[in-house]
């Protein structure tokens, strides 16, 4: 196989079918940081209860862009780097709302 652009890898045998299967998490986080255009206004707190797709924060110059929760539980961090930007939004799962990766 040759590749226009980009990198040709020459690998040899093929991919395994066994899965492994992973345990749930018990937390998941939203990483404002990773954003470098979007000043984040924040929508909870620490304590707050929030379901999967729960606005957690928006942009402030945008405030149609919504930053949504990727799992239902309880705001168990709001982490704030330098000048107080926030840098993420940490929630701890509940067993019965878990994460939206299915399985």
């Amino acid at each position: 196989m040759h590749l226009a652009k980009g990198y040709n890898l020459e690998l040899s045998g093929r991919p395994s079918p066994e899965l492994e299967e992973l345990p749930a998490p018990r937390q998941v986080a939203a990483v404002a940081a990773r954003l470098r255009f979007v000043k984040p206004r924040l929508a909870v707190k620490v304590g707050n209860r929030v379901k999967v797709g729960s606005l957690l924060f928006s942009d402030k110059s945008r405030p149609e862009v919504q930053f949504r929760s990727p799992g239902g539980g309880t705001v168990s961090a709001v982490n704030f780097g330098p000048r107080r930007r926030l840098q993420e939004v940490v929630i701890t799962l509940d067993a019965e709302e878990g994460s939206t990766g299915g399985g």
